[in-house]
């Protein structure tokens, strides 16, 4: 009961918060930061499959980057990040992962908030039922 209410509870907050994750937001942007791509479209992916997906930033700002959060739209998403300053032309990695146990199409938003600004990264994509 408690695992149908949470699955219900995070398709209602994405459907009542619906949101583009087309990548072509210009007002998507940090000055400084360059994102490798701003969404990711897992298509179909098998029940319990991999559901990681990394996004790639780098920072061409003269000043140190710092991540100081990633903040997921449902806790069936878990962002992960370097804690440490990122040097001026430096890259780095953040792993997203999806909750491949919940069937169905699911979109979801990450936000990412950096000293220099903050920007909303976006999955999506459909998991197979469970195979009986």
């Amino acid at each position: 009961m408690k695992k149908i209410l949470f699955v219900f509870t995070c398709l209602l907050i994405s459907s009542v918060y619906g949101f583009s994750i087309d990548g072509k937001n210009e007002k998507n942007v940090i000055p400084g930061v360059a994102f490798d791509k701003l969404s990711f479209d897992y298509g179909n992916i098998p029940y319990d499959g991999n559901g990681i997906t990394t996004f790639t930033l780098t920072n061409n700002s003269k000043e140190p980057l710092i991540i100081k959060d990633c903040r997921a739209s449902c806790g069936c998403t878990i962002p992960k990040w370097v804690k440490e300053p990122i040097k001026p032309g430096a890259s780095t990695k953040i792993e997203v992962g999806y909750n491949t146990r919940l069937s169905g199409p699911f979109s979801k938003s990450i936000t990412v908030i950096t000293n220099f600004g903050q920007v909303t990264l976006g999955i999506k994509g459909e998991v197979a039922e469970k195979s009986k």
